[in-house]
C-alpha cells in the first residue's frame, strides 16, 4: 500500500467517521467537545494499522513526514469547511479573520494529536507484535 493509498483510506475513514458522528450527536443531543479529537486519533491509529498490516512494517521518517502533512492539508480544509458552514446562510456582519483564527488554533492542536497518534500507533503495532521494534 502506498501513501497516497492511505491517505485516501483516511479520508473516506475519516469523513465516514464525522458523518456518523453529526448524525449522532443531532439524534441524541449531545455535544462533547473532545469528540472531534478522538475521531482523529481513531481515524489515523486505523490508517496507520492497516497500512503496518498490508505492508508488513511501518512508515519509514520520510512517509511518516508525507503521511502527516497529507492528513493535516484534508484536516485544515475539513475544519474550514465546518467552521464556515453556519455563515452560509448568515445575515449578519462575519469577521472571517476570526473564524480563520480559530480554525489555526484548532488545526495546531490536530497537528499534535496526528503526530501523537502516528507515533502510538507504531508503538501500539510493536506492541502488538505486528511489526518489529
Amino acid at each position: 500500500m502506498t501513501i497516497f493509498g492511505v491517505l485516501l483510506r483516511f479520508i473516506w475513514i475519516y469523513v465516514s467517521v464525522l458523518l456518523v458522528a453529526a448524525y449522532s450527536m443531532i439524534r441524541f443531543g449531545f455535544h462533547p467537545t473532545a469528540f472531534n479529537f478522538v475521531e482523529l486519533m481513531f481515524c489515523v491509529v486505523v490508517v496507520c494499522g492497516i497500512f503496518a498490516d498490508r505492508n508488513g512494517r511501518y512508515f519509514t521518517k520520510k512517509e511518516k513526514i508525507t503521511l502527516f502533512f497529507g492528513i493535516m492539508a484534508f484536516d485544515c480544509v475539513m475544519t474550514s469547511i465546518l467552521a464556515l458552514a453556519p455563515t452560509i446562510r448568515s445575515t449578519t456582519n462575519i469577521i472571517y479573520l476570526d473564524i480563520f483564527s480559530d480554525v489555526g488554533f484548532v488545526s495546531a492542536i490536530h497537528a499534535a494529536f496526528v503526530y501523537l497518534a502516528i507515533t502510538l500507533a507504531q508503538k501500539l503495532l510493536i506492541k502488538l507484535h505486528m511489526i518489529n521494534g
